[in-house]
């Protein structure tokens, strides 16, 4: 769908753009995450509060803004992460943090399916962006605390971002597209149509969550430096972006197979391998998109819904992996290859390559 001239940006531009604020939005949330709780008794429930709080309200947001689409979620969310920066209580802070992220995640999502034609690209970019923010901001809170060179370096990201915010969000109030309601997330078609809603929901929920489970349970001995986390983190933003693109061009049942059996044996073998790890990262990382491909296939009119849904199951499978971790390599090993058996399964059900 084409927009008028001055009006929003095309989908490929606000890929662009969601995926420089995602990253500046986790800049600031990991920033104040580890400056303020990392060396601390308190680091696990910290983070544990933080995840909930930032994962699981988005599908309430997500229906807020499929209701209101143009409402200037993000820019809000964005100003709230400035603000928790200056916040002196810990927990406060966090609470803001957690609550404006979640806001931005939600805008992010929204304006990266709506007006794209089907295509999952610009939100493969979106989604990706946040990996870098993630080891960026871990790395900068290990540089020093308040005002610090880093903090002011954390503030900046913070406020670029927000000014984009608010330019996109200006254009997003005044576009005749969005008046007229035609700013939609049709055209997308990787879902199973066979199945009735529920199961390709459920099933789409649970790729979500198990693949969260796989993921958290990785074996991963040889990262033990910054460096090396940046790679890590790099190559699981590049496999998240690499997936949109993908399951453009060959669908999301195809890329899902793929990629997801190409992996296992470079995750298995690759846990004091570090250049063998991250080709299986990378490729596992790439179905992340393709599982809201799935929902917002079957949820047109529910584009920020469908991508609450893929939050909170990230939450449901990641605190799975932290409350149910095995002990041991080749426990860990078996429970990464089950978990990602029963994700291409859960694919090979619930997905479509559809019309490419």
């Amino acid at each position: 769908m084409k927009h008028s001239a001055g009006k929003l940006p095309s989908a490929s531009a606000r890929g662009i753009i969601y995926s420089a604020v995602h990253f500046a939005v986790e800049v600031v949330s990991f920033y104040i995450v580890y400056s303020r709780f990392a060396s601390s008794g308190s680091w696990f429930s910290a983070a544990f509060f933080y995840d909930a709080l930032a994962f699981l309200p988005q599908g309430f947001f997500g229906m807020l803004t499929d209701r209101f689409t143009r409402l200037p979620i993000g820019s809000a969310g964005m100003g709230l992460a400035v603000i928790s920066l200056f916040i002196p209580n810990d927990a406060a802070a966090l609470t803001v943090l957690a609550v404006g992220n979640a806001m931005v995640h939600t805008e992010g999502a929204q304006m990266t399916l709506r007006g794209t034609g089907g295509k999952l690209a610009p939100s493969g970019l979106f989604v990706g962006g946040g990996s870098f923010g993630v080891v960026t901001g871990m790395s900068l809170a290990s540089f020093g605390g308040a005002y610090s060179p880093a903090f002011f370096a954390v503030l900046a990201a913070g406020l670029c971002a927000l000014a984009a915010l608010i330019a996109v969000d200006l254009r997003l109030r005044s576009d005749p597209c969005v008046k007229d309601g035609s700013f939609s997330a049709e055209g997308f078609s990787f879902d199973n149509r066979k199945l009735p809603l529920i199961p390709v929901v459920v099933f789409a929920f649970l790729t979500v969550c198990v693949r969260a489970y796989a993921g958290y349970a990785i074996p991963l001995s040889w990262n033990r430096s910054v460096w090396q986390s940046v790679l890590l983190f790099s190559a699981m933003g590049l496999g998240k972006m690499a997936g949109g693109a993908a399951a453009d061009r060959y669908g999301v049942k195809t890329v899902s197979a793929l990629s997801l059996a190409g992996a296992l044996p470079f995750m298995l073998i690759g846990d004091s391998l570090m250049s063998v790890s991250l080709i299986g990262v990378f490729l596992f990382s790439m179905t992340m998109t393709c599982s809201l491909g799935v929902l917002v296939s079957r949820m047109p009119s529910s584009p920020g819904f469908a991508f609450g849904i893929t939050t909170i199951g990230l939450f449901t499978g990641t605190a799975a992996g932290v409350l149910f971790k095995f002990d041991g390599l080749l426990k860990n090993m078996a429970a990464v290859t089950a978990a990602t058996v029963a994700t291409l399964i859960l694919f090979a059900v619930s997905s479509e390559d559809g019309s490419r």
